[in-house]
């Protein structure tokens, strides 16, 4: 969503904050984003403790509990990754209702409801406990689904989530939520979508994106694979053969030598490409000048086994190895974006999952603007000569 429109949106919940501080008023508070045609809610509910609030913010599977002066600061983040909004507050004998998209922000009255939605259990326990939320409307449903997400192995013979994947089930769905803004934009302009799947291991998320966009949303789209592992390859090309996924290609190569002949891709992605292989992928990304870039990193080992020193932090964090190795994965990434921004991608990092799915839970996302960031090399580049600090990819880039 448009900053300005975000801040139309803040200023309005300005309007509520006390009644949220203080929600003895309320009956519901309900918010459902908005992604193209698709509304996702997020479920409120309400606990007082000792005279002070808490809200538990129920999305993508997982809860959220914040305190009643957090709730704005935290409902904005959120709403800025969709498309529009609507959000409801409910008193007794009726409310307001809060409605914007990219164009349009307003709000309107509203009749009142029946019950106390705050007296009320909105979570499925079961599935909560699960990691699999019964209450959230997932891209990939399993009732859907069911004869690609058990060829994937998400799923057992009685159409169940295994134990064993469902943070798999949850990282990935939660990267099709993600990426549907994109997907959404590019179906408007009505050409074909071109993902192209970097480090892809079993190609489990570029089947799941080709049912979505090919079966769910109607469009036409494409898919190349690339891993330098003979075996997932040839397992990601069997799977194809039985899904008659024919839209799908896939090549055993060295991502640093790949050259993109005739496919340039509208998304160049990696979902948790270890080490530098995801530093290739982003580098891949820009080389083939992907209009998008959806890059989750996984382990990263390259700055904590170089020898980058930054004085003021030798004696507290970087003396501590768990701390050390923490502040590295930050550094490299920090340093990934800016050498997206300096080729010309406009960059954001975001959470990807709850920490419950996965430790590594962030996503660097880029859109090409074209425009290259003279700013953000100078800052690279200060960076690397200050504290010794370099990555493969400005190394590949000449950086």
């Amino acid at each position: 969503m448009k900053s300005k429109q975000l801040e139309q949106i803040k200023n309005l919940l300005n309007i509520f904050e006390e009644k949220i501080i203080n929600p003895k008023e309320l009956t519901a508070i309900k918010v459902a984003l908005i992604s193209g045609k698709n509304k996702h809610p997020i479920e409120i509910s309400i606990k007082e403790n000792d005279g002070n609030y808490i809200y538990n913010m129920f999305f993508i599977g997982k809860s959220k509990l914040v305190n009643s002066e957090k709730f704005i600061e935290t409902l904005i983040n959120q709403i800025s990754l969709y498309d529009g909004v609507e959000i409801s507050f409910y008193e007794r004998g009726g409310g307001k209702r809060i409605i914007a998209d990219d164009r349009n922000v307003k709000i309107t009255n509203i009749e009142a409801l029946s019950t106390n939605s705050f007296t009320k259990e909105t979570v499925n326990n079961t599935h909560l406990n699960q990691g699999v939320s019964e209450k959230r409307d997932y891209y990939i449903r399993i009732d859907e689904a069911n004869e690609l997400l058990k060829a994937i192995g998400i799923l057992d013979e009685k159409n169940k989530v295994r134990n064993n994947t469902i943070r798999k089930y949850n990282q990935i769905d939660r990267f099709v939520e993600l990426a549907d803004p994109l997907l959404q934009e590019f179906i408007k302009r009505g050409e074909t979508i071109k993902i192209l799947d970097c480090a892809c291991g079993k190609s489990y998320l570029s089947f799941v994106l080709n049912y979505y966009i090919k079966e769910k949303l109607g469009h036409p789209c494409e898919f190349l694979g690339l891993d330098w592992t003979e075996s997932v390859i040839s397992s990601s090309k069997e799977l194809a053969a039985k899904l008659q996924y024919r839209n799908m290609n896939f090549i055993q190569c060295d991502l640093s030598q790949y050259a993109p002949l005739s496919f340039i891709p509208t998304i160049c992605m990696s979902l948790h490409a270890c080490d530098t292989a995801t530093d290739l992928a982003i580098y891949t990304g820009i080389m083939c000048k992907a209009k998008a870039i959806l890059c989750v990193p996984c382990c990263q080992k390259e700055l904590l086994t170089s020898k980058y020193s930054i004085p003021a932090l030798e004696k507290n964090i970087l003396k501590h190895g768990l701390l050390k190795a923490r502040f590295s994965d930050l550094m490299t990434d920090a340093m990934r974006v800016l050498v997206m921004e300096a080729f010309g991608y406009e960059t954001t990092v975001i959470e990807y999952i709850s920490p419950l799915d996965s430790p590594k839970n962030i996503m660097i996302k880029g859109r090409f603007t074209g425009k290259k960031n003279d700013s953000s090399e100078k800052e690279y580049k200060e960076i690397k000569k200050q504290f010794g600090c370099e990555i493969m990819l400005g190394k590949m880039l000449g950086m």
